[in-house]
């Protein structure tokens, strides 16, 4: 028989892909309800951008530092999914059309990597069995647990659409040369894809690259010819950088990230990727333990730390470069995934993360083709039914444990809890742990886990001032001051960042956390009301108390002591704006005044914030401050819902 007669019908490739699919959706179906965790909250729940549309300029941008800063189309994808889920859900942070958008984005990349791998064995004329190598190492992938950090941490979706963009790129490019540059349609299709990758994430730098590689081992003859003949499709591609350091322009990483950061130099950091590297090889065959967190891996001190890792790692990438020499389409395969690997596991320090299980996400399809297509020429001894049934076993494991690692995610709480165990030198972990418990109620176990993350990192502010914080809450001050001291020996103006913090927390809709947030933090530090920048937010929290339906959340004898001593601060007011805030100051006391039935107060209250209004010039506040008044004389109160549909908590 010969091979032309075995290859797969499209009717065929096509049942092949729906599988892929399936199974993908059956081993992550338990993701989608999954909440946010980690960085999450800066990149999506904290963020303004993500609430920008129709804005797209502004939705484009993010955060400083977060996942998707530096990375418009990352960003803009956020944006998309919280205007659908508002619109569809009325709660632009229900979850779920995330984690359906980063499951579409995986199961999309599989197809065009199945495709890809379809297209190049068809041209190699093996026959149908090349055709299920193909499907093999497409439902392997799809299937690997590996993913489950890209998929179950929203912000981490920047590997997905990097990986999709990356494959479908490859996939564009490949059958652009193979048609010989002729019909322009794939060219296009490739550069687009391309540039949008390089919108996603800066391991998309390598493609250019690696694709005119790839041009030169299985399509030309010499480098020269892949040039000669197809230039215009390579110009194409390497002209998409344009669009990675505009991306880049937009913002960075934050401190974590750059040469010298944090007390780590590229030297020890690149002997401890050679570590790094080896376990994430293990983590392709044998995934297990995956871990969500590692910030406590080691920086090796020298090379007699690593020399085995580094030997072994120096032999691969010397194989990956002798075989792209030689012309080999698996040596630029392997070449591939160490260019994927290189921006976050050679010489550049990430101080916050020197391991990251996400990051595997493309290089996997790599690792994954070259084992499958190893195993198949070792096996072919084999009957078929037994191959079939050896991969079969194979994915059924792996869409097992993947099902299982996403049962990790299900909770905050879990997955730090998970960490822990995995990690118990892990400060980050047991600090995340410690938030978690104590939001829970777990109040004795989160002291535990305070104590046990300052014991690992004893120099992080935080960890004593949250620690402070919960043991005030009980009600014991004296164990409680040595601690905030500590807290702000370390980091002075604590006490103002988690102001803020509760301030932005309200100002996007979780006012009963955030609101929670702002009196710890006035209680800490009084002398924040003197802060003019913070002096409209205190106004607000005053305001909150005053008039809120909300019982958890009206409080008028907080509401005039905060209002009274914010009054203090205002006593030399000039300006226009700061008559409008003390008139709204006046008029919030009034109206807590009114709740604790003081009716003689409250009307003189009210009079000193019409005049105050009147002053300021501003119509519309003084047209509010009358009708309130009215209402004040009359000895009747107002309150009204504050958190509404916009409450998160």
């Amino acid at each position: 028989m010969t091979p032309t007669s075995t290859v797969l019908t499209r009717g065929h490739q096509c049942l092949l892909a729906l599988a892929i699919v399936v199974a993908g959706l059956f081993a992550h179906a338990n993701s989608l309800e999954n909440p946010f965790v980690y960085d999450d909250q800066v990149t999506i729940e904290d963020s303004v951008n993500v609430r920008a549309l129709p804005d797209v300029q502004r939705a484009m941008n993010a955060p400083q530092g977060s996942c998707a800063s530096g990375r418009p189309l990352v960003a803009l994808s956020l944006a998309v999914n919280y205007s659908i889920a508002e619109r569809l859900q009325g709660d632009g942070l229900n979850v779920k059309g995330y984690h359906l958008f980063n499951l579409l984005g995986h199961l999309s990349a599989a197809l065009c990597l199945f495709f890809l791998l379809l297209g190049v064995f068809s041209r190699a004329q093996a026959g149908a069995l090349s055709g299920l190598c193909a499907f093999t190492i497409a439902l392997l992938w799809v299937l690997h647990p590996l993913h489950t950090a890209a998929l179950d941490h929203v912000s981490y979706r920047t590997e997905t659409l990097a990986a999709l963009f990356y494959l479908l790129t490859f996939l564009a490019a490949d059958r652009s040369l193979a048609e010989g540059g002729g019909k322009i349609g794939w060219g296009i299709v490739s550069v687009l894809a391309c540039a949008l990758g390089m919108a996603s994430k800066e391991v998309m730098v390598s493609a250019p690259l690696i694709i005119l590689l790839w041009d030169r081992a299985a399509h030309s003859r010499s480098l020269g010819e892949a040039i000669r003949r197809h230039w215009r499709l390579h110009l194409a591609l390497f002209s998409t950088w344009a669009v990675l350091l505009w991306s880049l322009s937009l913002g960075g990483r934050g401190a974590s990230v750059g040469f010298g950061v944090q007390g780590v130099d590229s030297w020890p950091y690149l002997l401890t990727q050679t570590e790094v590297l080896m376990h994430y090889l293990r983590l392709v065959f044998w995934p297990s333990p995956l871990v969500f967190d590692a910030s406590d891996w080691p920086i090796a001190e020298s090379l007699r730390d690593v020399w085995v890792p580094a030997l072994v790692i120096a032999g691969l990438f010397a194989a990956s470069i002798y075989g792209t020499w030689r012309r080999y389409p698996l040596g630029v395969v392997a070449l591939g995934a160490f260019a994927v690997l290189a921006p976050t596991s050679s010489f550049i320090p990430i101080t916050g993360a020197p391991m990251a299980e996400h990051r595997m996400v493309l290089p996997l399809a790599a690792l994954l083709t070259l084992a499958v297509l190893g195993l198949d020429r070792l096996g072919r001894a084999l009957p078929v039914a037994a191959r079939v049934a050896l991969v079969t076993l194979c994915a059924a494991a792996l869409g097992w444990l993947t099902f299982e690692r996403n049962q990790d995610y299900r909770s905050e709480l879990s997955i730090w809890e998970d960490t822990a165990i995995k990690r118990p030198q892990n400060a980050r972990a047991y600090e995340f742990l410690a938030l978690k418990l104590q939001a829970s109620g777990e109040l004795d176990r989160a002291e535990n886990a305070y104590r046990r993350c300052i014991e690992l990192n004893p120099g992080q502010p935080k960890t004593y001032y949250n620690l402070a914080l919960l043991l005030s809450a009980q009600g014991r001050q004296e164990q409680a001051a040595p601690l905030f001291a500590k807290a702000q020996e370390l980091a002075p103006g604590m006490a103002a960042q988690q102001f803020r913090a509760g301030w932005n927390a309200v100002s996007l809709g979780r006012v009963r956390g955030g609101v929670k947030n702002m009196r710890s933090a006035l209680n800490i530090d009084p002398e924040l009301l003197a802060r003019k920048k913070l002096q409209r937010p205190c106004a607000q929290l005053a305001r909150i108390h005053a008039v809120a339906s909300e019982d958890d959340l009206y409080d008028p004898a907080y509401a005039v002591q905060l209002a009274t001593r914010l009054l203090k601060e205002l006593l030399e007011t000039r300006s226009n704006s700061e008559l409008s805030l003390r008139a709204r100051v006046n008029d919030t006391l009034a109206a807590a005044y009114t709740g604790l039935n003081q009716a003689a107060q409250a009307r003189a209250t009210g009079e000193s914030a019409l005049r105050d209004a009147r002053q300021s010039g501003d119509q519309e506040l003084e047209d509010e401050i009358l009708e309130h008044l009215r209402r004040y004389e009359q000895g009747q109160g107002f309150r009204t819902s504050i958190t509404g549909e916009f409450d998160r908590d």
